[in-house]
């Protein structure tokens, strides 16, 4: 007696895939609301190809990119990774931007403030709504922004910062 064959997946429908029939407002709002490391992994579906460069949502995690327990490694690839992010986003406006750099940031690189003044920037010039920075390991000194005015943000939070 043959074994009876399985239904393929869910995601197909009359053999068709839906995934790939969404429009793509819907796929960059879900990956928007994805933590942006892996939004920008989907990029090597054909599907999704470069929708992670309209999120509208940013929201950076340095401990996500913390590579074989080699923290300073990892502080590293997390700077590169938001500045190479931040140069291919190609949305004029942004919604949020998160910056959370945890405990082990402070591993990093001594220009952390330039590179930080530059995100911070960023998030202002894409007229976000809503930053929240958090530096989690200690006090941290915000860098002097020249210009630091927003006529869209509606919430600024700052964690650990003066």
């Amino acid at each position: 007696m043959e074994p009876k064959r399985r239904k393929r997946s869910s995601v197909y429908y009359g053999g068709r895939d839906r995934l790939s029939e969404m429009p793509d407002e819907v796929l960059i709002h879900i990956l928007s609301s994805m933590p942006t490391i892996d939004a920008v992994r989907t990029m090597l579906i054909r599907r999704f190809g470069n929708l992670w460069t309209l999120v509208h949502t940013l929201h950076f995690v340095v401990y996500t990119m913390a590579i074989d327990n080699k923290w300073t490694n990892g502080v590293e690839r997390f700077n590169i990774f938001v500045r190479n992010m931040l140069m291919c986003h190609k949305r004029p406006v942004i919604d949020k931007f998160h910056l959370f750099l945890g405990p082990f940031y402070e591993g990093g690189r001594e220009d952390a403030g330039d590179d930080i003044k530059m995100w911070l920037k960023f998030a202002l010039d894409k007229q976000a709504k809503e930053i929240y920075f958090c530096y989690v390991y200690y006090v941290y000194i915000l860098p002097d922004i020249p210009n630091f005015t927003s006529e869209s943000l509606v919430t600024l939070e700052l964690c650990n910062c003066y």
